[in-house]
């Protein structure tokens, strides 16, 4: 196992550096590896200083040493290796089962207060490691849910009770595992698919288009449309090029994406979860709508839902315009105008 040392006494001011036995046979026979700054504070946040250690040394466990090599934390100076050579040829380093539940959280937090989402989550490992973090307990995980939310229309509750957002969905996922998924793998592929769709108004048009005159529901910044099975089609190329390979190929497969495709999980997951969080802002708004759009969902007018971020200068005339009048009338109990909504599926 690794050995976390440090020269003198501060902690802040001299390198860390890991001293490890070489098992992989040849020179040398003992490995030192230099941590850099960014890497001290990351086991810092861990509370694994080591200064008050008998010889200011301590055990690293190898998922940590591993996790930041691969983030470019480890350096060697004056040698022929690297730090990944002294990593175990027989090893498998995903999981940080030497954490307890509040380390395991801090590492999650200090990973995305250093690094981008984007850097991250191109590491199998790490998105491995994040999605154990589904067993924390509920104060932690949901402490995670809502930062990773935090740019998303989404609220923390159809996330945490997808399977039964999925069930009542349930018609249009039967190729999708969705008893498979848990709320953090949800909530890192909501998290990139509004990295994806931030450029607003080209896609808000293309898909306005695609609503063919079904609901569109507003409130604060976001743009809820109701549509039909081509609605994705606008925005898909944009998450192909932004979600990171392991997090989209595990979307995929969940959803037995046609051709490797992600489109299967925006038609199907995606729908599910903008049409549960619609519901529940309508709630949130007024009674008639919120029961206008459980209804509708319910009886199976419009198969497919996406929500999008509204273009603050948008000038097109587009069937959001024509209802906010709507919604303020119905905020004021005066509901005749929000007939104007066509919840037909012709």
């Amino acid at each position: 196992m690794p050995t976390l040392k440090k020269k003198t006494e501060d902690e802040k001011e001299d390198e860390w550096y890991i001293h490890i036995p070489n098992k992989n046979g040849g020179a040398p026979p003992v490995y030192t590896i230099q941590v850099k700054d960014e890497g001290r504070d990351i086991l810092l946040d861990l509370n694994l200083n080591h200064v008050n250690a008998p010889n200011r040394k301590a055990d690293l466990d190898w998922d940590l040493f591993y996790t930041l090599d691969e983030l470019g934390l480890l350096y060697t100076y004056n040698t022929d290796y690297e730090p990944g050579d002294a990593v175990p040829s027989s090893g498998t380093f995903k999981h940080l089962d030497g954490l307890s539940d509040s380390q395991r959280a801090s590492f999650a937090n200090s990973l995305l207060d250093r690094f981008s989402t984007a850097t991250l989550f191109q590491h199998e490992h790490i998105l491995d490691f994040f999605l154990t973090l589904e067993d924390l307990p509920e104060r932690h995980r949901t402490e995670l849910l809502v930062r990773l939310l935090a740019d998303t229309p989404f609220d923390v509750d159809p996330i945490e009770d997808s399977k039964k957002v999925f069930a009542n969905y349930a018609k249009y996922l039967i190729d999708s595992d969705t008893e498979g998924y848990n709320p953090v793998l949800l909530a890192l592929v909501v998290h990139f698919a509004y990295k994806s769709w931030d450029d607003g108004p080209e896609i808000y048009n293309d898909l306005i288009s695609s609503n063919e005159g079904r609901p569109v529901w507003i409130w604060e910044d976001w743009v809820s449309m109701a549509g039909g099975e081509l609605m994705f089609y606008s925005v898909v190329e944009e998450m192909d090029n932004q979600i990171p390979d392991p997090l989209y190929d595990l979307a995929v497969r969940m959803s037995d994406g046609y051709g490797g495709r992600l489109y299967n999980w925006l038609e199907c997951e995606m729908s599910a979860l903008c049409a549960a969080q619609t519901v529940a802002e309508m709630g949130e708004q007024n009674w008639a709508l919120h029961e206008f759009a459980k209804a509708g969902f319910s009886s199976g007018w419009a198969s497919h839902c996406v929500i999008l971020p509204r273009p603050p200068n948008h000038t097109e005339p587009t069937p959001g315009d024509a209802f906010d009048e709507a919604v303020t009338d119905a905020k004021s109990e005066l509901v005749a105008k929000a007939e104007r909504i066509d919840f037909s599926t012709d």
